[in-house]
């Protein structure tokens, strides 16, 4: 009998409608992508080592990511940001304040 294997995914919600994060498990690497969408389009990804999948991890990943994306000067996300990216980066270094979890959980506040 073949054991399936299924990514976790940790989703989380922004005070703005239009933005969301998302934590995906990559389990070769042991670690975890988390990326920033606004309007369905992924405008910011990092990868992440960890130690496990536990829950208080990944929040703590989540929240080295936003503070990372709100810390970035304007000259830095356009030098680093891919084309195409650059305004939708630049929008969410200036408007990311609050991020929750899916339950209202606050994860992280500017």
């Amino acid at each position: 009998m073949n054991k399936k294997s299924y990514k976790k995914i940790f989703k989380y919600v922004c005070e703005s409608n239009s933005m969301r994060i998302v934590a995906q498990d990559s389990t070769k690497h042991r670690a975890i992508s988390v990326s920033l969408y606004i309007e369905d389009k992924e405008v910011i990804t990092n990868l992440y080592k960890v130690q496990s999948m536990e829950k208080e991890e990944i929040n703590d990943r989540v929240t080295e990511f936003c503070d990372g994306i709100v810390s970035f000067s304007e000259e830095a996300i356009q030098r680093w940001s891919e084309e195409g990216r650059v305004s939708l980066a630049l929008l969410a270094n200036r408007s990311l304040r609050e991020v929750r979890n899916m339950l209202g959980t606050l994860i992280w506040r500017k």
